[in-house]
């Protein structure tokens, strides 16, 4: 398995060993450790050249925009030279609480670079649905990536498929009362990743719920545990390879 959207570096670097290796024997065999703010690059480098099997993402998220160095554009780019697998993320714009233009800016100037070193983005979008879509098409963005946390509707589920882009199933599948639990069946099976988004979204949350999670997803679709990891690997390796 692929958790295609984990936040390792909120884990303290003493547990982390342990973290991976639970992780490992609950069958998650690599991980996609994105960033939300500018601290957070220095300390994926150091947790990705450690950990072989954890594959960096570098971004700023849409609420971290404070604070940023003059440069980090520039310094954005040497992280994407240094590793040549990694995603840019996490990105995107977030509207729960106003709209800001500034939001609008940053995204677009890292749409820019991923596009410029050919890298998929990992996405986050709440309560911008149309603003992201809109940006993506106007930048003529083609590198795709992934939806992160995705709970939205089957239409805009479709809609960034059609753009290229895999949808982020995590912990929301969980829920009972989860719209995505009805929707995940009408996802065509080659369009879903699987996330933790670890440590956040439950009260104790590390990527080994991964497993949980596509138990869930195969439950919902009447396939097979083993389909489903056959599955969403299938899926998350296809993109991650597209851009290698």
């Amino acid at each position: 398995m692929i958790d295609t959207h984990c936040h390792l570096t909120e884990f303290p670097p003493f547990v982390l060993p342990e973290i991976l290796a639970n992780a490992e024997q609950h069958g998650v065999r690599r991980l996609i450790s994105v960033s939300a703010s500018f601290d957070d690059w220095q300390k994926n480098q150091e947790i990705a050249k450690s950990y072989p099997q954890v594959i960096p993402a570098f971004g700023i998220h849409p609420l971290f925009q404070k604070n940023l160095p003059n440069n980090w554009l520039d310094i954005l780019c040497t992280c994407l030279k240094q590793f040549p697998n990694a995603l840019m993320g996490e990105i995107g714009l977030d509207f729960y609480h106003s709209k800001d233009e500034q939001q609008i800016l940053l995204f677009a100037q890292q749409l820019d670079i991923a596009q410029a070193f050919q890298c998929p983005v990992a996405i986050h979008c709440v309560k911008a649905h149309n603003e992201c879509i809109l940006l993506i098409k106007k930048k003529n963005f083609t590198q795709g990536g992934f939806i992160h946390g995705f709970s939205g509707s089957l239409q805009q589920a479709e809609d960034w498929i059609k753009l290229g882009f895999k949808i982020g199933i995590g912990t929301v599948l969980l829920k009972q009362n989860s719209r995505l639990r009805k929707i995940l069946p009408h996802i065509p099976k080659t369009s879903w990743v699987m996330e933790s988004d670890s440590p956040f979204m439950l009260p104790e949350n590390t990527p080994a719920v991964l497993l949980e999670i596509h138990q869930t997803a195969a439950e919902l679709t009447q396939k097979s545990v083993g389909e489903i990891i056959a599955q969403s690997t299938q899926n998350a390796v296809c993109l991650l390879n597209a851009s290698a």
